[in-house]
């Protein structure tokens, strides 16, 4: 860690080739998280535990949710169903601008 008046490590000048995607997913999952909370989801956080979000009709962690559908173990039909289940359909990950 990077502390005031010392260099960068080298990790960070260097990130690996993997950061950037690492990173997208890290953004798109904080934000499913945050566009939930928007919508009435309630948040629970417990140190040392997975992030969770519990909603009306189930509970779900946003982090899996997202390497799920990136790494394609849910297609966009089981996407779309787990979607409408759980209450998700129609939640923006994005403000109009």
């Amino acid at each position: 860690m990077a502390r005031l008046g010392q260099e960068m490590p080298v990790e960070a000048a260097h990130p690996s080739a993997e950061a950037p995607a690492q990173y997208a997913r890290w953004v798109l999952s904080a934000r499913l998280a945050i566009a939930l909370v928007e919508a009435g989801w309630r948040l629970r956080a417990v140190p040392g535990e997975p992030l969770v979000l519990e909603g009306a009709l189930g509970a779900l962690d946003p982090f899996q949710t997202v390497d799920e559908l990136l790494l394609g173990k849910v297609d966009q039909v089981g996407c779309g169903s787990a979607a409408t289940r759980s209450g998700l359909r129609g939640i923006a990950l994005a403000r109009p601008a």
